[in-house]
C-alpha cells in the first residue's frame, strides 16, 4: 500500500493504511462493489456509516458474515467451535521506534529519494471472529482506519512538524467485512492467524467492538496515535485491532498487548503550533497559544535532534510498536515449526518465505542493523517471554497448529489455524 510523504506519521500510528476512498458521497452500491461486482476503489469507504444509517445497521453490517475471500477460511475450522482471526498485511518496510532518533536514522537510512517517491508499505493489520452463540453462528470482520485526504502530508507541508504525530484525525471510520475482502487481493500479502477460544472470549471481542461502535464519544472517528481505544479515545488499525483482541480476554493474566505501547519524548521544539495551515478533519494538541512555531520538513528530516534534552523534557508521544505485534506474530509460527511443516510442507514453505517468519533487521545509516528479537530491547524481550508462556500454556491443552490456504484472489494467502486436536 502506497503512503504519504515522510511515512513517518503513518507508521507511528501502527500500520494505520491511507484509503483511497474519495469523502464525498458516492450514489454505488454500499457494499464496496461496482454495479457488475468488481471492487471499486474510490467510492466511498463508509460501507456502513453513510447517512441514514443507525448504529445498529453499522454494527449489522460488521457482524453480518465472512465475504467471498475470507469465507475460504471456514471449511478449514471446526463448524462447532469459535474462532478469533488475526489479519496481518504483509510489510514492506522495518521501522525502529524505540526512541525518535532511532526512526529518524531509519528513515533517512533508506535514502530522500524514496521517501520523496512515497514507496513505504506498512501493511495493514484488522480482526474477525466466528463465535457459537444461542441464535447460532456470528461471524464479523472489523478494521478501523481514517485520514482521507492526505492530512498527514499537508499538516507536514504547512510546519506543523512533529505535532502532526500528536494530531487526532477526526475521518476514522470502521470498516466491515465487504470492504476488508478486497485486502486479500492486494499486491502484499496477508497472512490469517485464527485461533480456537471459549465462545465467551469470541463473545467478549464481539462486545467490546458493538461498546466502541456505541460509546457516546463516538471514538471510532478518532484516528490518532495519542489515541488508546481501551479508554473508547480513538485509535490506529493496529492499536484498535490489537485492543478487540485483549480485550476479548483471550490471553487470559498475561499481558502481551499492553506491552507493545511505547512511550516516547519528543523534542519540543520540533512541535509546530499556534497560527498554521490546518487541514479539514484535523484536530491538532495545542501546544502554545500565544504565537506561532513553523517546523520546516528540511528541520526535521534533515538538521534535527528529534530526542528530548535534558534542557527540555520534551513532548510525550505514545505509540503501538508494529514491530513488537510481528514479533509476537513470528512467536507463535516459530514455536509451532513442526506442526505447521507436517500439516502441509508446501504450505510451510511459502509461510516460511515471507517476512512475518523471517528476520526482521532495523535498519541504520551507520551500518549497526540489529535483528528485531528477544534481545533487541526490553520490550521485544518481554514480548516474547509472554508470547512463550501463552503458547506453553495452550499447546499444554492440547492446541495444534495447520497451515491453510485462505482466499480466491490473485495472490492466495497462507494462514495458520491454532486449535485443539480432534
Amino acid at each position: 500500500m502506497r503512503l504519504p510523504l515522510f511515512l513517518f506519521t503513518v507508521t507511528l500510528l501502527a500500520l494505520s493504511p491511507v484509503s483511497h476512498a474519495k469523502k464525498e458521497n458516492s450514489d454505488k452500491p454500499a457494499n464496496g462493489r461496482t454495479a457488475d461486482g468488481k471492487p471499486d476503489t474510490y467510492q466511498k469507504i463508509y460501507d456502513a456509516t453513510v447517512e441514514g444509517k443507525s448504529l445498529e445497521e453499522y454494527f449489522a453490517a460488521i457482524n453480518g458474515g465472512w465475504d467471498r475471500n475470507l469465507s475460504t477460511l471456514r471449511p478449514r475450522l471446526d463448524p462447532a467451535r469459535s474462532y478469533l482471526v488475526i489479519h496481518s498485511q504483509e510489510p514492506k518496510e522495518v521501522f525502529d521506534i524505540r526512541s525518535p532518533n532511532d526512526f529518524k536514522r531509519g528513515m533517512m537510512s533508506k535514502g530522500l529519494a524514496k521517501l520523496a517517491l512515497s514507496t513505504f508499505g506498512i501493511g495493514h493489520v484488522f480482526i474477525s471472529w466466528r463465535c457459537q452463540q444461542e441464535a447460532g453462528v456470528a461471524e464479523g470482520t472489523v478494521g478501523m482506519t481514517g485520514e482521507l485526504d492526505n492530512q498527514f502530508k499537508k499538516m507536514l507541508d504547512s510546519g506543523w512538524g512533529l505535532t502532526t504525530f500528536v494530531t487526532n484525525f477526526t475521518d476514522g471510520h470502521l470498516q466491515t467485512p465487504a470492504l476488508l475482502d478486497f485486502e486479500f487481493e492486494g499486491e502484499e500479502p496477508l497472512h490469517t492467524l485464527a485461533i480456537e477460544v471459549d465462545p465467551s472470549v469470541c463473545g467478549n471481542a464481539m462486545g467490546f467492538v458493538k461498546k466502541f461502535l456505541n460509546h457516546p464519544s463516538k471514538p471510532y472517528e478518532n484516528f490518532g496515535l495519542q489515541k488508546d481505544p481501551v479508554k473508547f479515545e480513538g485509535g490506529g488499525c493496529g492499536s484498535f485491532g490489537m485492543t478487540v483482541l485483549d480485550q476479548s480476554k483471550i490471553f487470559g493474566e498475561t499481558k502481551i498487548i499492553p506491552n507493545f505501547w511505547r512511550h516516547l519524548a519528543a523534542r519540543t521544539s520540533l512541535f509546530g503550533y499556534g497560527d498554521l495551515e490546518l487541514p479539514e478533519d484535523s484536530s491538532p494538541k495545542i501546544l502554545r497559544t500565544d504565537r506561532t512555531r513553523k517546523v520546516s520538513v528540511a528541520e526535521l528530516f534533515l538538521l534535527a535532534d528529534w530526542n528530548a534534552s535534558r534542557r527540555d523534557g520534551g513532548q510525550k508521544v505514545k505509540i503501538m510498536d508494529p514491530e513488537l505485534l510481528l514479533l509476537f506474530l513470528k512467536t507463535v509460527y516459530r514455536s509451532f515449526y513442526q506442526d505447521l511443516y507436517a500439516s502441509d510442507r508446501a504450505l510451510f514453505r511459502e509461510l516460511h518465505g515471507g517476512a512475518l517468519y523471517q528476520p526482521r533487521i532495523a535498519p541504520s545509516p551507520d551500518g549497526d542493523a540489529r535483528v528485531i528479537n528477544g534481545t533487541f530491547d526490553k520490550q521485544s524481550n518481554m514480548t516474547v517471554r509472554q508470547t512463550l508462556a501463552w503458547v506453553k500454556r495452550i499447546k499444554a491443552d492440547g492446541f495444534r497448529a495447520r497451515a491453510v490456504r485462505v482466499g480466491n484472489g490473485k495472490h492466495t494467502n497462507v494462514g495458520v489455524v491454532l486449535d485443539r486436536a480432534n
